[in-house]
């Protein structure tokens, strides 16, 4: 009876910390994925307009974003005019 116990909480130890290396790692991916910004163009920085909506002052367009697991599209906010960044 002792042994099962031991055993049922050694498993349970296992467990545990196999799930807390695991949360980790995904913890650590996602920490990765958020701080690596793409560069921006100098064609970007120089934007003053966007003829598909002339006169806004920001614009959210679509990159996307390729990983190694998986190609997802990101919302991106472009700010165009000064008076829209406050």
């Amino acid at each position: 009876m002792r042994i099962h116990r031991t055993l049922r909480i050694s498993f349970s130890i296992l467990i545990m910390s196999l799930a807390v290396w695991a949360w980790g790692t995904q913890t650590a991916k996602a920490a990765n994925s958020v701080t690596s910004f793409r560069p921006v163009s100098p064609e970007e920085l120089q934007m003053t307009s966007e003829p598909a909506a002339p006169g806004a002052a920001a614009i959210i367009s679509s990159c996307t974003a390729r990983s190694s697991a998986m190609t997802t599209p990101t919302p991106v906010t472009k700010i165009i005019t000064f008076e829209s960044k406050s």
